[in-house]
């Protein structure tokens, strides 16, 4: 895992520097994952089959879930796991917990003030 360095932005108010969490995947590792949920999803739509009337709507969703799900792992290229710093509109030190599949820019709210933070790369 790297550290990025990250811009927040406030209504009204001077962007601080946040330090982000950043979790790089290269072809192979996209590829491990997306092969991994899909084995996991069709394992499930194997299992469904026996099931008398689930069979109907589990195979085929599992399927569908697995080329989907493997699909955005193929596309994600990084994670950003959190984000630390001082708050644009209260200064309160912060740290915020991104979503799994957060891109930047992202638009979070501050746990101390409730004021939506915009992070933005630096680079």
């Amino acid at each position: 895992m790297e550290q990025r360095l990250l811009e927040a932005h406030c209504y009204m108010q001077d962007a601080t520097s946040f330090v982000g969490q950043l979790e790089t995947f290269d072809t192979t590792a996209r590829w491990r994952r997306a092969l991994g949920i899909a084995a996991l999803l069709v394992g499930g739509a194997i299992v469904s089959v026996p099931v008398p009337g689930w069979h109907f709507l589990g195979v085929p969703g599992f399927l569908v879930g697995a080329v989907v799900m493997a699909r955005k792992r193929l596309a994600q290229h990084y994670r950003l796991h959190c984000a630390e710093g001082p708050c644009p509109a209260c200064s309160q030190r912060t740290q915020l917990q991104l979503p799994a599949a957060a891109k930047l820019p992202v638009t979070l709210a501050c746990p101390s003030c409730g004021e939506f933070l915009k992070l933005s790369d630096l680079r």
